[in-house]
């Protein structure tokens, strides 16, 4: 995603998504800030993540949710997650 991209939602769940896919993605909306929705559910997605998806969360305040149910994900990396997010950010585990 180039920064001049306009996509709004971005539907990749049960795609096969890794971690190593998921960061990339992430990276790139810490740049590209238009999109709003990110679906990454059911994928085989860890706890790796974690600073990945709190650097992009923190660096892009247009994302509204953020669907990631149905990875791999510990029960403490759940409950982590919902204590570092703002309140208007949907985030489904």
């Amino acid at each position: 995603m180039h920064k001049g991209c306009k996509v709004k939602e971005l539907k990749l769940n049960k795609t096969k998504v890794s971690d190593e896919g998921a960061i990339l993605i992430f990276k790139a909306l810490e740049i590209n800030t238009s999109l709003n929705v990110l679906n990454l559910g059911s994928n085989n997605l860890t706890d790796n993540l974690y600073s990945s998806i709190l650097n992009c969360i923190n660096s892009n305040k247009n994302l509204r949710s953020i669907n990631l149910i149905n990875n791999k994900f510990g029960a403490s990396f759940k409950e982590n997650i919902k204590l570092k997010i703002r309140k208007e950010l949907k985030i489904i585990l």
